[in-house]
């Protein structure tokens, strides 16, 4: 006996060992034969095909979790949440600094001090750029209001 296709559609896959395949009749042969009743056909798959497709299609359907790879610890999220804090409190203090060129030098340079530490992870080196950081803003600051 030859293997029969199998269903055609992976939403349709059901992990069953027999199918049943309904055949529609044509619109011609509907108009000569109005009383005929058709039923469904049982499809007999072989277990390796169904082993076989049911492999492919989990293997297919199967992502990265998207948890697993950006967990961070405890520590980590609480130093990020400062960095953030100090990240708002220079953009927020930027609008107050009248002069346009100003502003932009400030916030370019901000940014790009941001930036250019992304992916530094060691807590120690975090804390110390956040210390830095809020020390050099308040220096700025001083110097904003004295304007």
């Amino acid at each position: 006996m030859t293997p029969v296709p199998v269903l055609s559609c992976p939403s349709e896959f059901r992990p069953t060992f027999t199918a049943k395949l309904e055949l529609q009749p044509s619109i011609h042969q509907h108009h000569h034969n109005h009383n005929h009743h058709h039923s469904p056909i049982p499809l007999r798959i072989p277990m390796q095909s169904w082993l076989l497709l049911s492999r492919l299609y989990s293997s297919q359907a199967k992502r990265p979790s998207r948890f697993t790879a950006g967990t961070v610890s405890l520590d980590h999220f609480l130093q990020r949440a400062k960095a953030l804090s100090l990240w708002r409190t220079i953009v927020r203090g930027c609008r107050k600094i009248s002069d346009t060129g100003t502003r932009e030098e400030t916030l370019r340079f901000a940014r790009e001090e941001f930036r250019r530490n992304r992916d530094v992870r060691d807590l120690t080196q975090i804390r110390y750029l956040i210390s830095t950081g809020k020390t050099q803003w308040e220096g700025m600051e001083r110097y904003i209001t004295g304007l």
